[in-house]
């Protein structure tokens, strides 16, 4: 008689081989006790490394931070966001200071990335040691450019509806604006991803085509320097750095060139006279990509890269300086301050609005912000704007720098840079020149602290609503501020990043214009009270907090 096969259930097959298992009394206590020693060795540890439970992660309840008011149901709600929002920023910080996070996962990238040139959600490790940005390569991969009138995210506006509007806005009051896209590394690099691309092939999003048919049937003109960076390629040059996310000097300096060409030639931009100088300087550094890997040394596969930079001096041999009062008005991103901002890490003063000032021999004004270029530098010309402080005053042209990525994943909220409201009365302080104060407040309202593991640059600077100022004397002040801070410096947080709501220092204070040029170009985290952007700003720095 033949005999059917019969297959055990995965439960009654696991049930059996338990029941096969056998285990000595002292192994299986050895077996549990090492997994209690684990599991609870991991909570023990940190109460002595970092505790988590330290009193400032506990101070629930500042008095500033609930809504004063008789309605008892209205402070339950703010006593309920209070709570969601402490949940989430005390969450974070626990990561942040998890001894097991902060070493086991730099010892396994360590190995992912010396010994499986593996990189992480954000860098990727490509061909030869090359480095690219995950939403670099989202730019290329992940849809096309949105089209007027196909809105992509409800009432979201396509970039170049966006555009057309900011033209017209500009054009209104006789200025042009020039948009200069700037190619991000995987266009010009694609054979460093897949080998199958050819070194001298270019990719695009297939929507850009459209997108820049859309913007010249307006009259919107256009400076894209793909080809520029493309020749040069092909000439051998290297155009992009290995570990970063920007371009090397070099490129820069030679799109600057261009670019000044473009804005004589085709804008009615004049040359001036004015008599700028070059000061070399070498840079060693490893790239922001590197930086995302959170490795703590430097391995031999991917070596810091050196550069040579020329930082433009006046004819005084000072360093450049942005002139508020000049014809042309430049919005840009960390393309541009790469070589501009000193805490960067690549040089100082030695960027694209340097040098293309330094090409059409006149100063140019300036107004920069690493990262969202799409929205930032905007944002903050609307804000100069309507504070009364028109910054579009006695322009020419606006040229609008930002990078390609900004088309499929930045923010083209429509916005007003027409409106200049009258400067009015304001209860907020003010500074000029040099003065500074050193004065007594309470901390009323403060942006988010950056998260130094998940950001991509490494100083950022924050906004606080001051209330109570109070001088040396102990005199009460009548006045509020609006204080811009650095609350992260090499990626380490400052003690202004730890402000509550409700506490009470002690800080000095100047004017925002003293800082303006450089702390004004790195990542910001603003309030989220609108009207507040409205305020002359200072910047300050903490002295203590009582």
């Amino acid at each position: 008689m033949k005999r059917e096969k019969y297959t055990l259930s995965r439960e009654i097959e696991a049930n059996e081989e338990i029941n096969d298992t056998k285990m000595s009394l002292p192994l299986a206590r050895i077996a549990v006790w090492s997994f209690i020693i684990v599991l609870a060795g991991v909570p023990f540890i940190q109460l002595f490394w970092n505790s988590p439970f330290k009193k400032e992660y506990f101070n629930f309840l500042p008095s500033q931070e609930i809504e004063k008011t008789s309605s008892f149901l209205n402070k339950l709600l703010s006593y309920n966001n209070y709570c969601i929002r402490f949940k989430s920023e005390w969450e974070d910080k626990m990561e942040d200071i998890s001894f097991l996070q902060n070493y086991s996962s730099v010892l396994f990238q360590s190995v992912l990335t010396e010994i499986f040139h593996t990189g992480n959600e954000k860098a990727i490790i490509a061909k030869d040691g090359w480095m690219f940005y995950d939403k670099d390569i989202f730019y290329l991969t992940n849809g096309n450019i949105p089209i007027q009138n196909n809105l992509f995210q409800g009432n979201t506006i396509s970039p170049s509806e966006c555009i057309i509007d900011f033209s017209r806005q500009l054009k209104n009051q006789g200025i042009e604006l020039v948009i200069m896209p700037i190619p991000v590394k995987p266009v010009l690099y694609p054979e460093k991803l897949n080998t199958t691309y050819s070194q001298s092939e270019i990719l695009q999003n297939q929507g850009y085509t459209r997108f820049i048919t859309e913007l010249k049937e307006e009259g919107v003109s256009i400076f894209d320097p793909t080809t520029i960076l493309h020749s040069m390629k092909k000439s051998g040059k290297d155009i992009f750095l290995k570990t970063d996310t920007h371009w090397t000097p070099e490129a820069m300096e030679k799109t600057a060139e261009a670019l000044s060409d473009f804005l004589t030639n085709t804008v009615s931009i004049e040359k001036g006279t004015y008599p700028y100088q070059k000061k070399t300087a070498d840079i060693i550094q490893n790239g922001d990509i590197y930086t995302m890997l959170e490795l703590k040394k430097t391995f031999s596969s991917f070596p810091p890269e050196k550069v040579t930079v020329h930082s433009i001096l006046n004819s005084n041999g000072e360093f450049w300086q942005p002139s508020k009062n000049a014809d042309i008005l430049f919005l840009g991103d960390s393309f541009s301050n790469i070589y501009s901002l000193e805490g960067m890490g690549w040089g100082k003063v030695a960027g694209l609005a340097e040098h293309l000032s330094y090409f059409l021999q006149q100063p140019i004004d300036v107004i920069r912000r690493n990262d969202e270029a799409s929205i930032a530098t905007r944002k903050i010309l609307e804000a100069e704007q309507k504070g009364g402080r028109d910054r579009l005053a006695g322009k020419k042209v606006v040229i609008w720098e930002f990078a390609m990525r900004e088309l499929t994943q930045g923010n083209w909220t429509l916005l007003d840079m027409a409106t200049v409201e009258p400067v009015q009365t304001s209860s907020f302080l003010t500074l000029t020149g040099n003065e500074t104060i050193l004065v007594e407040a309470t901390v009323a309202e403060h942006s988010a602290a950056p998260q130094p593991d998940k950001v991509i640059y490494e100083d950022h600077v924050i906004a606080l609503h001051l209330t109570n100022l109070t001088d040396q004397k102990k005199q009460l002040l009548g006045k509020e501020a609006f204080v811009y801070m650095q609350a992260m410096k090499g990626r380490k947080l400052t003690p202004a990043a730890s402000l509550k709501s409700g506490d009470v220092i002690v800080i000095q204070l100047e004017s925002w214009e003293l800082h303006e040029t450089i702390e004004g170009a790195y990542n910001r985290n603003e309030l989220d009270n609108p009207d507040l952007l409205l305020e002359v700003p200072l910047w300050g720095t903490l002295v203590k907090v009582k």
